[in-house]
């Protein structure tokens, strides 16, 4: 098991995951067929293939980093448009279930190739399952993993010393999803800390994770509406100066 962090717009995806991964060799037409797509959804973001080869991840989530830093929620539904025409073009290739088909589609090298998966799979969810939820916690999600990073690294450190310890690797990967939803729903709301949840779930089925196979990872369902809590004044007020400062620098 790993642990690792990705950037996906302005949220911090946490997710520990297996060092097992779908290995589904794509023919040649596949390999073509892929490319087209993806080259068709680069294009959105002013990018293309380079020498009929993906370019490099982190240039392209630079951009995307930089639209949504630029704009806010208000880019998030074209962002997710342009995704799901992605995942519209790329349905009937069953081959792209892992890593293996990017680096077919020439991913500098491993860690790209599953970076480019990664963002795949998170941003399925976050534009279909998870997409009301985020359009309406957008800002507080966004505010609050930046304030309380320290604490949700904790979380997976806290992991990591249960399963050096002997702990069942599903018992403490459960205990870190628990925590991370427990200090966003503290500092935003229900809603916030089941999307979360949700959110690292759906990063950890970037691979072949035992303890989702099994069941034995769970997260609040966004589809229930869970009861009102007191609204945190002191975070909303963080937030509001937080814009505001942003506001400032745009303008001065």
């Amino acid at each position: 098991m790993c642990f690792f962090k990705l950037l996906i717009g302005l949220l911090a995806t946490c997710a520990v995951v297996s060092a097992q991964n779908n290995t589904t060799i794509c023919d040649t037409n596949s390999v073509s067929a892929l490319l087209s797509c993806y080259n068709t959804y680069l294009n959105g973001y002013n990018m293309s293939l380079i020498n009929n080869a993906l370019p490099d991840y982190w240039d392209f989530h630079t951009i995307r980093m930089n639209w949504l830093e630029q704009n806010g929620i208000h880019v998030q539904p074209n962002i997710c448009i342009m995704f799901r025409n992605l995942q519209k073009c790329v349905q009937p290739y069953s081959c792209l279930n892992g890593a293996g088909a990017y680096t077919q589609m020439g991913a500098y090298n491993s860690t790209e190739a599953f970076d480019w998966w990664l963002d795949f799979v998170v941003s399925q969810f976050q534009c279909n399952a998870g997409y009301n939820a985020l359009m309406q916690e957008f800002y507080c999600i966004s505010f609050c993993g930046s304030y309380h990073e320290a604490a949700l690294d904790a979380c997976s450190d806290q992991m990591h010393q249960q399963i050096a310890n002997g702990t069942d690797v599903c018992v403490a990967t459960q205990g870190f999803l628990d925590c991370h939803k427990n200090i966003i729903t503290g500092c935003c709301d229900n809603l916030a800390g089941a999307y979360d949840c949700n959110l690292q779930l759906a990063a950890m089925n970037a691979t072949v994770n035992p303890c989702i196979n099994m069941g034995k990872l769970t997260c609040p369902s966004m589809a229930v509406k869970l009861p009102n809590k007191q609204p945190n004044f002191d975070a909303i007020t963080k937030i509001r100066e937080n814009l505001a400062l942003r506001a400032e620098l745009i303008h001065n």
